[in-house]
């Protein structure tokens, strides 16, 4: 079975705007305006959002704290999650955290 296939599979699950914006992005395709703002939306993005500190980052940047129950343990955790979803730089998100 060929990539391919494998992604008209995953499209006839009708998934979620994060997975289908994965996808137009893997395969280098225009992204409308309503699946980036569905996406931009999406409960996985606005889990990066409200967790980002003020100064960009999601606390410790390599060493998780213990004491402290956060969404994402480091920052480098969060970074490896916008890499997943494929969130560019432009995003007010990943502007701030480069700022970091």
């Amino acid at each position: 079975m060929s990539v391919f296939e494998v992604i008209d599979r995953i499209l006839e699950l009708s998934p979620c705007a994060a997975v289908r914006y994965r996808i137009k992005r893997m395969l280098k395709q225009k992204i409308d305006l309503e699946l980036f703002d569905e996406f931009y939306s999406s409960k996985w993005v606005e889990l990066l959002r409200i967790n980002q500190l003020s100064d960009g980052g999601y606390g410790r940047f390599h060493s998780r704290n213990s004491k402290i129950k956060q969404k994402f343990p480091t920052t480098e955790a969060a970074i490896n999650s916008i890499k997943m979803l494929d969130i560019q730089r432009g995003n007010l998100l990943v502007d701030k955290l480069c700022d970091y």
